[in-house]
């Protein structure tokens, strides 16, 4: 393993501590044992150093190696995200031969060197940030043997219990064509790889055949895979790595991983059919949609199927969204209800993407969370508002404990001729300092006036955005559907005074 987690008890609570660990020599030196004004360290064989800045100096450490003709040494260096490193590496004439300064996904710089002759090769650590030294500017720089090959796989693979999938593992050869084995570590029980496992000389990956027993586990698992060959006369083995995605900030942790995440899961026992798939439903802006939906389920399966919309959308949501609706197991038919604000567009399509959750158990007992995508995507067209809301509030300046009135205006269509309730909004932080009693328009009736309320209290003091909200409930398929029409205006509330 490349790290060792240390579990750190503090008064304010645990944390976990992760320290990198290496199976060759190690040790600590700082900018001012291994700077610009001081002699190289020398470092024997593959090393690896941890140092500190003590001064504001550009070269931070210098070392120095001993290496031979054709062989190829990999140096690399690791800081936290605030400094800045850059490799410079010289012969003994004092001739630059190769550098670095970004890897191009995290903090750190590295470079492989083929070395010309025999002698004393002298690499320049710097940093160039300019920040003041303090107890973070510290930094990590190894020095080993470049691997003949890399190795690299997908960081996850799925793969339904009773079923078949396939694992690609590539490979980066540099100037290494034989065959390369691979061996497997961590595959969970009813699981099995075929064989060969191996990368043939000559090429550069190989497809690795998984298969999942009837009665395996629902579960996920990381697995370790490592590459083995005999390069002359010594024994090679790489790690397989797969890329560490999410990291938006990149720092001095590992970009790779060396493990596989493998998923074996469930075929999902139900699913959703989006009546008129194809069809493309006129909707009014502010109004709410029921989509029509028919859940099939397989025989003995009649658990509750929730529905709700997917996480990734295929087109830009501008504000629609739905519940999580849940079907239970005795009903064949749903409504699920898509919101529509009021100010999407009226010159293109609308599409909504929802799935299924239910609850499922394993062959080992255990319930699961399964998820379906519906078969097809919500598209709807949209038309003009069937309600809006206006204020008159003006440049309202309110001083808090004070009470002020905001008249609002509603229009309906005549496609509407319901009741329509108009209330205040106001952000979760001061909804508790802030009070208006909703007011009910009548058939026929268009205006209102909202009385707020505020309590003197400091916190109300600033600039706010507050939210006159219209609300009417259509009758529909499986309850009341709200269609909603809102309009924000500014509130000044001046400090206190001293």
């Amino acid at each position: 393993q490349d790290t060792w987690i240390y579990r750190l008890a503090t008064p304010h609570g645990d944390t976990d501590v992760s320290f990198p660990i290496v199976a060759v020599a190690e040790q600590t030196v700082t900018s001012s044992q291994a700077g610009a004004g001081s002699d190289a360290v020398h470092l024997t064989g593959p090393s690896s150093v941890s140092g500190s800045l003590e001064h504001s100096g550009i070269v931070a450490a210098r070392f120095s190696w001993d290496a031979t003709q054709g062989d190829v040494w990999r140096l690399e260096t690791s800081a936290n995200a605030n400094l800045d490193l850059m490799l410079r590496v010289f012969n003994e004439a004092g001739k630059q031969i190769a550098f670095n300064d970004d890897l191009p996904d995290r903090a750190g710089a590295a470079v492989d060197v083929r070395i010309p002759k025999d002698g004393r090769y002298v690499v320049a650590i710097e940093e160039q940030s300019g920040l003041p030294r303090d107890l973070d500017a510290v930094f990590r720089f190894r020095l080993d043997r470049a691997t003949p090959f890399r190795l690299s796989a997908p960081p996850q693979l799925a793969i339904a219990v009773g079923a078949k999938g396939a694992l690609k593992v590539s490979a980066d050869r540099g100037d290494y064509e034989g065959p390369i084995r691979l061996l497997i570590e961590g595959l969970p029980e009813g699981i099995q790889a075929a064989e060969p496992l191996e990368i043939p000389a000559n090429k550069n990956d190989v497809t690795i055949s998984l298969e999942v027993a009837e009665n395996a586990a629902a579960t996920a698992t990381p697995i370790r895979l490592v590459g083995e060959a005999m390069v002359g006369d010594r024994l090679v083995r790489v790690p397989v790595l797969t890329p560490a995605a999410g990291n938006l900030a990149p720092t001095s942790e590992p970009s790779h991983l060396a493990t596989v995440l493998l998923a074996t899961t469930l075929k999902p026992r139900y699913t959703l059919h989006l009546i008129d798939m194809n069809r493309q439903r006129a909707v009014h802006r502010g109004t709410t949609y029921p989509a029509p939906f028919i859940i099939e389920r397989e025989e003995g399966f009649a658990g509750d199927v929730r529905i709700q919309m997917a996480a990734k959308q295929s087109r830009h949501r501008q504000g629609i969204w739905g519940p999580i609706l849940t079907v239970p197991g005795d009903a064949r038919e749903a409504f699920y209800p898509c919101q529509m604000p009021e100010w999407l567009e009226t010159d293109r399509t609308t599409r909504m993407v929802v799935m299924g959750v239910a609850s499922q158990p394993d062959p080992q007992g255990r319930p699961r969370e399964v998820m379906q995508a519906a078969d097809a995507r919500i598209t709807m067209i949209l038309e003009g508002a069937l309600l809006r809301i206006a204020h008159e509030a003006g440049e309202l300046t309110v001083r808090a404990g004070e009470t002020c009135e905001v008249p609002v205006t509603i229009a309906r269509s005549k496609k509407l001729p319901l009741p329509v309730q108009v209330e205040l909004v106001v952000p979760e932080e001061i909804a508790h300092l802030v009070r208006a009693a909703p007011q009910t328009l009548a058939i026929g009736q268009s205006r209102a006036t909202l009385r707020i309320e505020t309590t003197n209290d400091p916190a109300l003091a600033g600039v706010w955005t507050w939210t006159a909200r219209a609300t009417a409930l259509e009758p529909g398929p499986q309850g009341p559907l709200p269609v909603i029409s809102q309009s924000e205006f500014e509130v000044v509330i001046p400090a206190a005074e001293r």
